[in-house]
């Protein structure tokens, strides 16, 4: 028997959010991949600082000109101490 209108606009309908949901779901693991990348490269990037005087004081230069504003200045501020720490330990 052959299937009425609305029975083929339902199945369209429900391939649709079944897409809309895979696409949702594609989206958020595509966010979470990013913030999990900055992660790991941030704490390269951290580690590397803290073993090289010369790399902690670009990163401390980067930063200063880079994080613009206020609340990001405060959340980095505890790693900004710390760079500043090692490049004064560099100086002669």
């Amino acid at each position: 028997m052959a299937k009425t209108i609305e029975q083929r606009l339902a199945e369209i309908a429900d391939r649709k959010a079944k897409l809309a949901s895979r696409e949702a779901k594609l989206i958020s693991q595509k966010r979470k991949d990013d913030a999990r990348q900055k992660i790991v490269v941030g704490s390269a990037l951290i580690a590397e600082a803290i073993d090289n005087k010369v790399f902690a004081k670009t990163m401390s230069d980067i930063l200063a000109r880079r994080v613009t504003r206020d609340h990001d200045k405060a959340v980095i501020a505890p790693l900004m101490e710390l760079l500043g720490k090692i490049v004064a330990t560099h100086r002669d």
